[in-house]
């Protein structure tokens, strides 16, 4: 949600590898303090506006693998955009989808590239770019971490989760 309103406010001005790369770091972090570890954040930013340019000729490249050679990308945020930009199927798991995925039974792994490969096991594939998307919106607005809403969750008779919430 932080990185919404923070590209929301960045992109109209900065809308281009070639702009946003032209920050210095100062400027960078000035753009996204608003956002957590806004200094590791801003130099990933900067290092990647450069590959861009440099490496990719300013085009997003279109397949996993490459994603994650970018500074800052990893297996979560190269599923989101390899699904979002190019319609590939792919799970990225956050917290929210790991959260949910665990208390409702559908995976058991320790980590959220494990919990990634079990999904993929059992959501056929042209489902898994919007399972991401009802995972999240269910771990946001119901399977909250703290205190989930259980009396409004459609899955509660089905969910194993043992600290259910009935307030």
């Amino acid at each position: 949600e932080r990185v919404n309103v923070i590209t929301a406010r960045m992109f109209p001005r900065l809308n281009t590898p070639e702009k946003m790369g032209a920050l210095t770091q100062e400027e960078m972090e000035a753009e996204i303090r608003d956002c957590g570890l806004y200094h590791a954040k801003a130099k990933n930013l900067l290092g990647m506006c450069h590959m861009l340019t440099q490496r990719f000729n300013s085009v997003i490249p279109d397949d996993i693998k490459t994603l994650m050679e970018l500074p800052g990308v990893g297996q979560k945020t190269a599923n989101v955009i390899a699904s979002i930009i190019y319609n590939i199927p792919a799970l990225a798991v956050d917290t929210h989808v790991f959260r949910v995925s665990h208390r409702l039974g559908l995976a058991k792994g320790k980590d959220p590239l494990a919990t990634e490969k079990e999904l993929e096991k059992i959501i056929p594939r042209e489902k898994w770019s919007d399972a991401h998307h009802w995972f999240i919106w269910h771990g946001r607005k119901i399977c909250k971490a703290r205190k989930p809403l259980c009396r409004g969750c459609v899955v509660v008779e089905e969910c194993p989760f043992k600290e259910k919430n009935f307030e």
